[in-house]
């Protein structure tokens, strides 16, 4: 089934990426810096009520930086045993905004009907503004190494190989939510019962 929304959902995505590789030959082996940089923007704008009336919307945008390093030494290919040795390193730093943003339906239905109803001791009359905007904002860097050893020994037909790797990584995550509005309410009067009330 085919469905109409208040709003229209969008998705848009930026990228860049690029490397350098140096090698360098020491003779009896070689050596070789890889190093790589990413980078992502992308926006995704989301009728999250998928319904015609204006509820709310999710806005989300997230960009991220990536570099990256590695740098591998290896053995030539000359007699039976053959040696590999690298470290690897790299950081990424990603920021995300996701608002969401509460429309006069969403306000009128969700918020200020679940209020009242809710409420004996104030009627809510009306919200100061058109929209509520719930704020939500992530930062997540992480960063992280490695070091790596891979032997290989050829015997006749046979291949040996063993291998070693240690790894490390570290994640940090960040959020702050926050909002600014304003409604209107009137404050019902209430009678306390009288003490005679009170023993009946």
């Amino acid at each position: 089934q085919s469905r109409s929304s208040a709003a229209s959902d969008v998705y848009k995505r930026q990228t860049l990426s690029d490397g350098l590789t140096v090698r360098y030959d020491a003779g009896s082996f070689s050596v070789a810096s890889i190093t790589s940089y990413q980078y992502s923007d992308d926006e995704m704008i989301l009728d999250q009520d998928f319904l015609p009336l204006s509820y709310f919307t999710l806005k989300q945008a997230r960009t991220e930086h990536t570099l990256t390093e590695d740098i591998v030494f290896r053995s030539h290919e000359r007699g039976a045993y053959r040696w590999l040795l690298g470290a690897f390193g790299f950081y990424r730093h990603g920021v995300m905004n996701a608002p969401v943003h509460f429309k006069q339906t969403g306000i009128e239905e969700l918020i200020l009907s679940n209020a009242n109803e809710h409420d004996p001791q104030y009627t809510y009359d009306a919200w100061d503004n058109d929209e509520l905007l719930l704020g939500s904002r992530f930062r997540n860097p992480s960063a992280g190494g490695a070091l790596y050893h891979e032997s290989n020994y050829t015997a006749g037909r046979w291949r040996f190989t063993a291998g070693l790797r240690f790894d490390y990584e570290h994640t940090r995550l960040r959020y702050r939510s926050s909002t600014q509005t304003g409604y209107t309410a009137t404050c019902l009067l209430y009678t306390s019962p009288s003490p005679r009330d009170r023993t009946r």
